[in-house]
């Protein structure tokens, strides 16, 4: 598979705040993803919008685990203690205890969500083989999933496709951050240490 290319933000430098965020927002994360996933995956399961609900998303695990490897990738809005889906917060042993007791298998899971690393025990309880997680307020969200997932499914371990998704962004805003000088709005001294990623799990030893 050739490799994924983003657009140059030079090509777009007229455009508004808001529009660059359309751009690049969720049909364009979705599309990449499934785009990527489909040559690798025998199955592919994309949530959004009203599908996106926390009992779809744990219907959707169960009819997969019996019969795949199950790697799920999740982009969504959460703080320490849980994560919004579509229909409503969910508490984050909603999720778990839900998995636990339908013997769901996950092999891995990748997460933009903000504070991340604060629900890994819950996740690894429910027997999620490997996670990652930010350490707080996650701003590497454009870009991180799709780089993340091509990286993945070409042959690097989950630890080492986490760490290209972080430093790939990083280098990717930073550059943006000249060339869109609204971009500097958005991301703070701060962010990199916020957005720094906890991996957890057998990270070095699990592949595609």
């Amino acid at each position: 598979m050739g490799s994924l290319r983003c657009q140059s933000a030079r090509a777009y430098s007229s455009r508004s705040l808001s529009n660059f965020l359309d751009f690049y927002g969720e049909p364009f994360l979705l599309n990449t993803l499934d785009s990527l996933a489909k040559g690798h995956y025998d199955e592919v399961s994309l949530l959004t919008d009203g599908t996106a609900t926390g009992s779809e998303f744990i219907s959707h695990l169960s009819q997969l685990s019996p019969n795949y490897t199950v790697d799920v990738v999740l982009d969504l809005h959460s703080d320490s203690a849980g994560a919004r889906f579509s229909d409503r917060y969910y508490r984050i042993n909603e999720i778990t205890d839900a998995i636990s007791s339908k013997k769901i298998q996950i092999r891995m899971l990748y997460q933009t969500s903000c504070f991340g690393s604060k629900m890994i025990p819950q996740w690894r309880k429910a027997g999620v083989g490997c996670i990652n997680g930010s350490f707080g307020f996650n701003s590497f969200t454009f870009y991180s999933p799709q780089i993340f997932l091509e990286a993945w499914v070409n042959g690097r371990s989950f630890g080492a496709s986490v760490d290209s998704a972080f430093r790939k962004e990083s280098d990717i805003l930073e550059r943006y951050k000249v060339e869109y000088p609204m971009i500097k709005s958005l991301y703070g001294e701060d962010v990199p240490v916020q957005s720094r990623q906890i991996v957890s799990g057998d990270s070095a030893s699990v592949f595609f």
